[in-house]
């Protein structure tokens, strides 16, 4: 499913979020270039994080995402054993959410081939 600057609202993703809980079938989405901020970010990565879902592919690339939504990204990372592909260029992560992102990676997912 490819939504590339679609300029999503919150209520978008809050749509397609609920839409992840209940598909078993998608196994890519495309988010990049739609502005979302941290709050988007966390509500998709609690779905992703708690229902089983087979995405397999996520771009994220080019929105707002700073290191609140690089900690939730992180913090998915540990629980989710689906996820193959991660795209998070041109957004706003700092050191620290990269630091929790790769943590997650060193200790619990070793899923991810490409980030």
């Amino acid at each position: 499913l490819e939504l590339r600057d679609d300029r999503l609202t919150s209520k978008g993703i809050s749509f397609i979020a609920e839409a992840l809980r209940c598909n078993s079938t998608l196994v890519r989405l495309d988010l990049r270039a739609n502005d979302l901020c941290d709050q988007s970010i966390a509500l998709l990565m609690d779905v992703l994080s708690v229902e089983r879902t087979n995405l397999e592919s996520l771009n994220l690339s080019d929105n707002r995402i700073t290191r609140v939504g690089g900690t939730a990204v992180g913090k998915m990372l540990e629980i989710n054993d689906h996820l193959t592909h991660l795209w998070l260029e041109a957004n706003r992560i700092d050191d620290r959410g990269v630091e929790v992102i790769l943590t997650a990676l060193e200790k619990s997912n070793h899923t991810l081939e490409q980030l």
